[in-house]
């Protein structure tokens, strides 16, 4: 044979080996066009078989999927086997000399041509024979991670050698079919957790709600309803806009931008609406919804009500404010109250002095101005007392000096002297040393209830009672006056007193961590007091050192 004709012959095979290699590709393709199309892995795995035992040309085979926690292939499909190679074959350990085994330990395919020939399969040849073959095709099934998920194995019933380029087209068919298996393992997964998520959606306490990447409600659960009031069918299907405030519409855009960036937002503090148009001060965690590859396709948001929080919050700022306010006036107080002695009561002083003088020369006096001098001293004397008296009330000096107890006696004392009625003080012999604060705001509450009974009331007696427990230190005021009107008392439960004097009481003990009750059946007025001792001896405590 010539030059020319051993190239022509060679071109001839080689294009006949191309037609073939195209043919093969184009069944290969056939095989897993036909593998995809499947609608569940149990369908797959049949199909899977059905391509590889038609691309070996086999008689027979098996898939067995890998239990990655136990390391155990287990048969899930098979064509031509009976119950007892199913039932020997159904476990193999990566170990035994199987030509699965050998295939899951090297991650490579394992040809056994004769079972009867190879020696290491000794132990399996009589359960070959019995299940009539003799070669056999083991060849794994490898992940994208790297990982082996399976082994596709086919038998032939004569002793057999694939050709390379058979196991080439295997290798490449179990590779489609390892995508087709972690494809159904991820749609398994996540159908799971989608039916674990709504269970879970549908038993929470908190609004769960789902939206698409066009602001659409996909799922609204009971929670969602008793806060939102929309029902389920009202809110799915339309935009998430039904319970946003339009001023708040800037902030959904910016959400869903996030989201569609895979972030997570947490506590995200803003405002919703309820159907009958409330308001609610909300708390809002939203999470991306991905499909099973991973690609986000919505958001899932749970709502938590913080309007109590809020409101909680807010009062803790108006106690705070109301503090220092209280504080302040305080201040005022000590300071008006040392102008009125220091300054005018000076003055007074002096010239009580100077008329003094005057009065001592008023025989060289006309009768009428001896008389004005005499009643200028008097107006003097009046005025002197008035000062000491304004003074002391808005701030008692004998309450830095020595204590509440010898405070509230002068205070009394003073009270019955221009009020005329007659007061019951009722102090513990052992009463305790408490902070400065709280004395100040038991003297302020006793002073405010004495003015009130005097100009309110009615009542011609008052009783004033302080007493301590190792808890506590309670303070009584009572009157046997007309009473008060049940819809003062109401309001002043609520918060809501009328008075100035009430609620600057009731400011004082809450800023020290107590309760102030009023009680009024008709006859008579009782207004209780209760302040925490240990608080307050924490607070002193925490007072000294900041003043160190």
């Amino acid at each position: 044979m010539n030059d020319k004709q051993q190239s022509k012959e060679t071109l001839v095979q080689t294009k006949a080996q191309l037609a073939d290699e195209a043919q093969s590709l184009a069944k290969l393709n056939e095989l897993s066009a036909r593998l995809w199309a499947s609608h569940s892995l149990r369908e797959g795995l049949d199909e899977m078989l059905a391509g590889a035992i038609e691309l070996m040309g086999a008689d027979k085979g098996n898939i067995q999927v890998l239990d990655q926690r136990r390391s155990i292939l287990t048969i899930e499909a098979q064509r031509g086997f009976e119950k007892e190679f199913l039932e020997f074959f159904r476990e193999v350990k990566a170990e035994d000399d199987t030509a699965c085994g050998r295939a899951l330990r090297s991650a490579r395919p394992t040809v056994i041509e004769d079972v009867d020939s190879d020696a290491a399969f000794a132990p399996f040849r009589a359960v070959a024979r019995a299940a009539g073959y003799r070669a056999v095709v083991s060849t794994p099934l490898v992940g994208s991670t790297g990982l082996p998920l399976g082994i596709i194995s086919t038998h032939f019933v004569s002793p057999h050698r694939p050709a390379d380029v058979s196991l080439r087209r295997i290798d490449l068919y179990a590779r489609q079919a390892a995508g087709f298996i972690e494809r159904c393992k991820a749609e398994e997964a996540f159908k799971e957790n989608e039916q674990r998520f709504r269970a879970i959606v549908e038993c929470s306490n908190d609004p769960i709600i789902s939206k698409d990447l066009n602001f659409v409600i996909t799922s609204w659960n009971l929670a969602a309803e008793r806060m939102f009031g929309f029902t389920a069918d009202e809110a799915i299907g339309h935009p998430i806009r039904i319970i946003i405030p339009p001023e708040r519409y800037h902030e959904e855009k910016e959400i869903l931008q996030r989201i569609r960036n895979g972030e997570r937002i947490e506590h995200f503090e803003t405002v919703r609406h309820t159907k009958n148009g409330s308001r609610l001060d909300v708390s809002i965690t939203v999470s991306p919804i991905r499909d099973w590859l991973g690609r986000v396709i919505g958001a899932s948001k749970i709502v938590r009500d913080i309007t109590q929080q809020k409101q909680v919050e807010q009062m803790a700022r108006e106690v705070e404010v109301t503090g220092r306010l209280l504080l302040v006036q305080d201040e005022e107080r000590r300071r008006i109250a040392r102008e009125l002695h220091d300054s005018i009561g000076q003055t007074l002083a002096a010239l009580s002095m100077n008329i003094s003088t005057v009065r001592r020369e008023k025989r060289n006096l006309s009768d009428g101005a001896a008389s004005c001098t005499d009643q200028s001293d008097a107006m003097i004397q009046q005025a002197i007392s008035e000062v000491r008296t304004i003074s002391h009330l808005l701030h008692p000096p004998l309450l830095e000096e020595v204590g509440l107890p010898s405070a509230l006696k002068e205070y009394v004392a003073g009270f019955v002297e221009r009020s005329k009625i007659q007061v019951t003080l009722d102090l513990p012999s052992d009463l305790e040393w408490l902070p400065k604060d709280s004395e100040l705001c038991l003297f302020r509450v006793v002073q405010e209830c004495l003015t009130n009974i005097l100009r309110h009331s009615g009542s011609t007696v008052a009783l004033v009672r302080l007493s301590q427990t190792a808890e506590q230190v309670e303070l009584e005021v009572a009157d046997q006056g007309g009473g008060m009107s049940l819809d003062t008392q109401e309001k002043f439960s609520a918060g809501n007193g009328s008075g100035v004097g009430l609620r600057g009481m009731r400011e004082r003990i809450r800023q020290l961590g107590g309760v102030l009750e009023i009680q009024s059946q008709g006859v008579g007025t009782s207004v209780r007091a209760v302040l925490p001792v240990r608080r307050l001896r924490n607070l002193a405590i925490q007072n000294e050192e900041l003043h160190r």
